[in-house]
C-alpha cells in the first residue's frame, strides 16, 4: 500500500491492474482482456503546513459574516457557527460545486 496526500485529506491506495481498452478497427473502444495498465499513487508532498497557525484575532469574525483571509499560498474563508460560536475555516473554492466561497468573490471560478 502506498500513502497518498490528496489536498488535506489522506488516503491508502495501492497497485491495481486495469484492463486497458483495445480499440477495435472501427475507432471504438472495446474492453480487452489479454492488455493491462498499472494504475500508481503519486507521491505525496514533501511540505505541507503543520500545526497551529495565526489568521487573524478571534474578536474580527464576530460579525457573522465569512472573512477572506490569504493564507499558505490559497485563499480561505473563516466564519463563525451560529450555533455553538465556534470558528471554522474552509478553502474558500469549492472543487465539487466550482464555486467560490470567498465573499469578495461568489462567482464561478
Amino acid at each position: 500500500m502506498r500513502r497518498v496526500t490528496i489536498g488535506a485529506v489522506t488516503q491508502l491506495r495501492w497497485n491495481m491492474e486495469v484492463p486497458m481498452p483495445a480499440h477495435a478497427p472501427n475507432g471504438r473502444s472495446q474492453h480487452g482482456t489479454d492488455e493491462y495498465r498499472q494504475i500508481e499513487a503519486a507521491a505525496a508532498p514533501t511540505r505541507f503546513a503543520r500545526g497551529w497557525h495565526c489568521l487573524g484575532l478571534a474578536r474580527s469574525f464576530r460579525d457573522g459574516q465569512p472573512h477572506e483571509v490569504k493564507a499558505f499560498g490559497t485563499t480561505l474563508v473563516v466564519f463563525r457557527s451560529e450555533i455553538d460560536d465556534t470558528l471554522h475555516v474552509l478553502d474558500a473554492y469549492c472543487r465539487h460545486m466550482n464555486w467560490s466561497g470567498s465573499p469578495t468573490r461568489r462567482r464561478a471560478r
